[in-house]
């Protein structure tokens, strides 16, 4: 089922506790070497002591073995 949602950019912020003059990094895709969560785990690891940025990943699915891996290497930075 496609399900689509339209938002404000205050709205999302709101609904994921992001402040509004935060900095987002955001990346989106199924998740693996080939979208480069890799990559986005050390940009995480490389500017996580700054509280004023904020990662978000869009896409995936809890289920897979891929997200698994990128929960395994979260919890190890």
């Amino acid at each position: 089922e496609n399900v689509q949602h339209k938002f404000t950019r205050n709205e999302l912020r709101s609904k994921l506790s992001i402040p509004t003059d935060a900095i987002v990094l955001m990346s989106c895709g199924w998740m693996g070497w080939h979208k480069g969560t890799d990559l986005f785990l050390q940009l995480v690891r490389m500017l996580a002591s700054n509280n004023n940025i904020y990662f978000v990943w869009i896409g995936g699915a809890v289920d897979d073995f891929a997200f698994r891996q990128v929960q395994f290497d979260l919890e190890k930075l």
